[in-house]
């Protein structure tokens, strides 16, 4: 009985915590309906850049409780967003350039890595054994 208790407040507990949380600007449905406009037009750019070396979804995750994806395009910008079972983490969208080697994402919102938010400002492109990036 006691740990069933224990359980219920650690997830309520938890529960609140990332409430909390969901209260800034990325979270409102403004800022849904611009990542939805955004995932739309990368979409579209990244489409016809069959083999552009970096345009494209990326995807990290269980399919469960971590769900981190990524889209980004050049010109177009890019998209992140990390779901989880209890909804929308963390999301961001800007601009992305590339540079000597080195792809780097512009922030609409603060960017905080910590427990299930932020992503890296930065990503270094590098070619693999076959060529590919």
């Amino acid at each position: 009985m006691k740990m069933m208790m224990l359980a219920a407040l650690l997830l309520v507990c938890g529960s609140v915590a990332l409430a909390e949380k969901r209260e800034g600007a990325k979270y409102t449905d403004a800022a849904e309906k611009t990542a939805k406009q955004l995932r739309d037009r990368i979409r579209a750019a990244a489409n016809p850049l069959t083999n552009h070396p970096w345009a494209g979804e990326y995807y990290c995750g269980d399919g469960l409780g971590v769900n981190v994806s990524l889209l980004l395009a050049p010109g177009a910008g890019y998209v992140f967003e990390w779901h989880g079972c209890l909804g929308l983490y963390d999301r961001n969208y800007g601009h992305v350039t590339e540079t000597n080697g080195r792809i780097r994402l512009s922030f609409a919102f603060k960017n905080e890595r910590k427990g299930f938010q932020g992503i890296a400002e930065e990503f270094v492109l590098f070619r693999g054994e076959n060529g590919a990036i």
